[in-house]
């Protein structure tokens, strides 16, 4: 980050003992000796991207109308815990139910997006409360290829939802290729380490 000009960069030595920090090491130096593209992916990503909530079925359509079969998509869900099944449910002091009920966690939202600096968003009211979506999205998503980070948990939790879905590139699996050390792998770490992108 350019700050009175003064840019952040980690110690060149830093490098030594983690590996994933040298593309930032990188962009820093390019930024630094103005060799920096302004169409390459790091200047992109520093923009706010377009965000459009679709908030109707026909809105939906619309939008998967003008993606192609095969195009490549990336996505990814939002959940409000990481338990797909169902489970006891809890009351907020830990108690259980006296119903006896069970609940499994839920979707907040899908993203996914075709390129970068733009995307869309189905909120979750989208994929329970309207008719027709979880067939229209498991569609869409069995008809392109997909790219996503730790994409096994992403299908398995749709597909417990009632949406099909499948991974053609798991970026987790694919760093875990490059670098087999634990602790490294996390979407955020990546973009913070690969793009320079700030902490979320």
């Amino acid at each position: 980050v350019l700050v009175d000009n003064i840019i952040g960069a980690p110690h060149p030595a830093f490098i030594l003992r983690k590996r994933t920090e040298l593309p930032r090491l990188q962009r820093v130096l390019r930024r630094i000796m103005g060799k920096e593209d302004p169409t390459s992916l790091d200047v992109l990503l520093r923009n706010e991207p377009e965000v459009t909530v679709i908030e109707t079925i026909i809105q939906l359509w619309m939008v998967l109308d003008c993606i192609g079969n095969e195009d490549w998509v990336a996505f990814d869900i939002e959940t409000n815990n990481l338990n797909w099944y169902d489970k006891p449910y809890l009351t907020p002091k830990g108690g259980t139910a006296e119903d006896g009920g069970t609940v499994a966690d839920s979707i907040l939202c899908l993203a996914f997006t075709t390129g970068v600096g733009y995307g869309w968003i189905v909120p979750d009211h989208m994929i329970y409360d309207t008719p027709g979506v979880k067939e229209v999205l498991s569609g869409f998503l069995m008809r392109v290829q997909t790219v996503a980070h730790n994409g096994k948990f992403d299908t398995i939790f749709l597909r417990a939802n009632g949406i099909d879905s499948h991974v053609d590139i798991d970026t987790l699996a694919l760093h875990y290729a490059l670098d087999e050390n634990p602790g490294t792998h996390g979407l955020k770490d990546l973009a913070q380490a690969f793009y320079g992108l700030p902490d979320y």
